[in-house]
């Protein structure tokens, strides 16, 4: 997936501030091909969950201090939930692109092969592309775990926060 889509979600994410839509989305580290998009996504997430900011997201100012290379797009006028659409379709089109490459490899040698890996991918990509408010009990074991990993490194916290030390 080309940095573009994948930097254009962040910096709509610190330009609006707002991370919660994109979980919702069900957007996670793994739709982020690019080490850069990866770098960035994953400070985000850190920041958002760590004791300390939660629930909040960094500043452009402040992720452009953390990530002086990085270059983000400017701010535009799409809506984070546009942004969020446009980074979903071409994630499914990348991944589309990729299975058309392993059926043209594959087809002859092991369409066994070919035909459960189309119905696996077929299956993933139609979840993903689903727009509703449904939840999907594996999305929730995947941020169940995570909340779990963020609390067990005392980086996450749960509940209403407090000023004094538990």
């Amino acid at each position: 997936m080309p940095a573009n889509e994948e930097l254009r979600l962040i910096a709509k994410i610190v330009d609006t501030g707002e991370l919660r839509p994109v979980i919702d989305a069900v957007i996670t580290l793994d739709n982020f091909a690019t080490p850069e998009g990866y770098t960035a996504f994953e400070y985000i997430w850190r920041y958002f969950h760590d004791r300390q900011t939660s629930g909040n997201v960094p500043t452009r100012e402040l992720f452009e201090t953390r990530h002086p290379t990085l270059e983000i797009p400017p701010t535009d006028r799409l809506t984070l939930e546009a942004v969020i659409k446009e980074f979903k379709n071409y994630y499914v089109t990348e991944r589309l692109q990729i299975l058309g490459d392993e059926i043209a490899d594959y087809a002859a040698d092991d369409p066994d092969r070919v035909l459960r890996t189309m119905l696996t991918e077929v299956s993933e990509l139609t979840r993903i592309r689903r727009i509703t408010r449904d939840v999907v009990l594996a999305d929730g074991m995947k941020q169940a775990a995570s909340d779990y990993q963020a609390r067990k490194d005392a980086s996450g916290m749960p509940g209403i926060p407090y000023p004094w030390e538990a």
